[in-house]
C-alpha cells in the first residue's frame, strides 16, 4: 500500500484505489488537451493448482475509464529472417467507444520510428485491390516498383501519392478523415 495525499487527509491507499484516483484526475486533463492516454496492464496466468484462468493487475478502473480496450494476442519481430526491423503485433478489440469490441487489428511498429503507417497503407491497399501485384512487381497509378520495401519507400518519397492512397482506403472502409 502507498501513502499519498488525497484531498485534505493523508491515508493509506491500495494500488487499485490509487490507480482509480489517478485516472479520475487524468481523464479530465486528457480530454481537455485532446490527447490519448495509453495504459498497459499486466495479465498473469493463475498459478493455482485448481485452475482459474488469468488475473489482471491494476484494478478495474482501467476497464471503466478506457474508451477503447485492446488485448495483445501475439507479437513477433519482422522480417522473420535477416535484420530485424520492427514488430508485428496482433490485437483483439475488447471494447470500443461505440460499443462492444469485435474483430482484430494488426499493427506494425518500426524500430526507431514508431507506428509504421506506410506498411499499414501498403497492406490495406493490397487487401482492397488498390495496387496491382504481379510477382514481386507492384503497380499503382501508372508507377511500377519492385518489392514491398521499395513501394513503401515510394510512399515515403511521394507524400501526395501516399495521402491519396490513404484517402481512398479511408473512403472504401468508411473510416473517415485522419485525426489532425
Amino acid at each position: 500500500a502507498f501513502s499519498v495525499e488525497h484531498g485534505e487527509s493523508k491515508k493509506m491507499m491500495s494500488i487499485q484505489t490509487l490507480s482509480y484516483a489517478c485516472l479520475r484526475k487524468l481523464t479530465q486533463i486528457v480530454r481537455a488537451q485532446k490527447s490519448v492516454l495509453i495504459g498497459i496492464t499486466h495479465i498473469q496466468a493463475n498459478p493455482s493448482p485448481y485452475g482459474g484462468g488469468f488475473n489482471e493487475y491494476g484494478g478495474n478502473a482501467w476497464k471503466y475509464f478506457a474508451s477503447t480496450r485492446l488485448q495483445c494476442l501475439s507479437s513477433s519481430e519482422y522480417p522473420k529472417d535477416g535484420d530485424k526491423q520492427g514488430r508485428e503485433s496482433k490485437f483483439k478489440i475488447l471494447k470500443s467507444a461505440i460499443g462492444p469490441g469485435t474483430g482484430e487489428a494488426l499493427f506494425y511498429i518500426k524500430y526507431g520510428q514508431g507506428y509504421y503507417k506506410e506498411k499499414d497503407i501498403f497492406n490495406l491497399a493490397v487487401e482492397l485491390g488498390l495496387v496491382e501485384m504481379k510477382g514481386s512487381w507492384i503497380q499503382y497509378n501508372g508507377n511500377k516498383v519492385q518489392g514491398e520495401e521499395n513501394f513503401i519507400q515510394y510512399l515515403k518519397d511521394n507524400p501526395v501519392e501516399s495521402k491519396s492512397l490513404e484517402a481512398t482506403i479511408r473512403t472504401l472502409t468508411g473510416i473517415g478523415e485522419p485525426l489532425k
